[in-house]
């Protein structure tokens, strides 16, 4: 029989609730904050207010304490022990490393309960106090700033194994989005009488639609708390094979909403694609290791190479799920428009994306080491580079070579995708296919095979 209760929890949930409350700072901003809020609540009671009206600084207090305090906190002890990885004493135990992560995630998660149930008990004093029509609002719009808080804690996990400036740009990210949200959110839902009543606010929040919110939630938390695990992890796990099997969960949600519901279909849909395309990148980005070791731990019946970690391996799963994500737009995009665009524009814009994605890739790993934690931060910087590179070569070409040139460079389809929709139509009408359009069709096709042909040979195993 055990003697203490905490033998009985996660040990990595222990761990990581005595290293909160080991931490002064953190803790004396929870009460500096529990203490303003309780402040600011009390000066609303009274005849004449000192502060006014203090809506958009409670709003505040609740944003950057549920968004910002108690996920940063998360993502820098994930963080620590990250760089100490070789020293890291429950790194040397029998956990697992998905269960160290999501051990630190149900501790965040507790102390974001704890923390917003005592400002629950502000709320409630607020609510009981106000005159307002809109007040019986706040419960729901809390309840929200809850949820997002506990994805936030996903999202600090996901980002403690990225650089300290890249962990910098997301804080200040999630501050600009808290101010953003105050003054304008906050301000419609609340401030204004009768702009938004609790039953149309509940609408959204019941049925199919509460289910299709929590579902897509769910696989958020489940991949980034996925990819979390490479700060834990042996360089012998398999740390990609996870991520794969929840972008192609993702693109298989799509056709099952459009069924059940079919007004969401497009939301859902736009949702699937930038989730999967964001696994399959965020697996070659990110740091990993490719051993000859990791063949020995995949599924059966199913292509090894599909399976494993490594930069060709995730630029290889990359064209299939783009090319899903194309044949799923096609089918939508006919349901739902009278005359849809031709299927052979789509396919121009599958290569020419794939290729602008993977070429991106290349130029990052050329300039990158494979371990290195600014991969993300040169993949964003080189982007915007080449895409002004294609806008200048787009401007300076001719008129005749200006479709060959578009299709051997990053970004093409965005620049020629009105000329070669009406060479496509054209071609669609009469039966002939034009020059350009074939020509454009061939070279999409070799750059992109090109570079993936490139980017396998470079993360072959040694």
């Amino acid at each position: 029989m055990n003697k203490y209760f905490s033998d009985l929890l996660p040990p990595a949930l222990v761990r990581d609730m005595r290293r909160s409350l080991r931490s002064r700072g953190y803790l004396c901003m929870l009460i500096v904050f529990l203490l303003l809020a309780t402040w600011f609540q009390y000066d609303s009671t009274l005849e004449d207010p000192i502060m006014g009206d203090n809506s958009y600084l409670m709003a505040l207090i609740s944003m950057v304490v549920l968004w910002f305090i108690i996920p940063s906190r998360a993502g820098n002890s994930v963080s620590a022990d990250a760089g100490a990885k070789g020293s890291n004493f429950l790194m040397l135990t029998p956990l697992s490393s998905r269960e160290i992560v999501w051990g630190t995630w149900v501790s965040a998660l507790f102390q974001l309960l704890l923390v917003s149930g005592l400002g629950a008990l502000i709320v409630w004093w607020r609510v009981s106090c106000s005159t307002n029509p809109a007040g019986d609002n706040q419960w729901l719009i809390y309840g929200v700033t809850v949820a997002v808080g506990a994805m936030m804690c996903a999202v600090f996990l996901f980002m403690s194994q990225l650089s300290r400036v890249l962990r910098t740009l997301l804080g200040v990210g999630v501050l600009v989005v808290c101010w953003q949200v105050v003054s304008v959110i906050w301000e419609l839902v609340l401030m204004r009488e009768n702009l938004f009543s609790m039953a149309e606010l509940k609408e959204y929040f019941t049925g199919n639609t509460l289910y299709w919110i929590v579902g897509d939630y769910v696989l958020v938390i489940v991949l980034l708390l996925e990819f979390a695990r490479r700060s834990y992890a042996a360089p012998a796990e398999n740390c990609s094979r996870s991520v794969r099997v929840l972008a192609v969960l993702a693109l298989l949600t799509v056709p099952l909403y459009q069924h059940v519901m079919a007004e969401q279909g497009g939301g859902q849909l736009i949702f699937a694609c930038c989730y999967s395309i964001f696994a399959c990148m965020s697996d070659a980005l990110l740091p990993t290791y490719s051993l000859v070791a990791h063949d020995k731990r995949v599924w059966p019946l199913l292509p090894a190479y599909l399976q494993v970690p490594g930069l060709g391996q995730a630029a290889f799963f990359l064209l299939p799920v783009l090319a899903v994500v194309c044949w799923l737009y096609c089918r939508y995009q006919e349901g739902l428009m009278p005359e849809p665009e031709p299927m052979l524009l789509h396919v121009f814009t599958w290569l020419n994306v794939g290729y602008t994605l993977l070429f991106v890739l290349l130029i990052t790993d050329l300039l990158c080491k494979r371990d290195s934690v600014h991969r993300p931060i040169v993949y964003a910087m080189c982007a915007p580079l080449l895409m002004l590179a294609t806008m200048t070569v787009y401007f300076m070409s001719s008129s005749a070579v200006r479709p060959l040139a578009m299709a051997a460079m990053p970004f093409g389809c965005n620049m020629l995708s009105d000329e070669l929709s009406t060479h496509i139509s054209r071609g669609v009408k009469d039966g002939v296919w034009s020059v350009e359009v074939c020509s454009a069709l061939g070279i999409s096709t070799v750059v992109l095979m090109v570079t993936l042909l490139l980017l396998m040979w470079r993360g072959r195993r040694s």
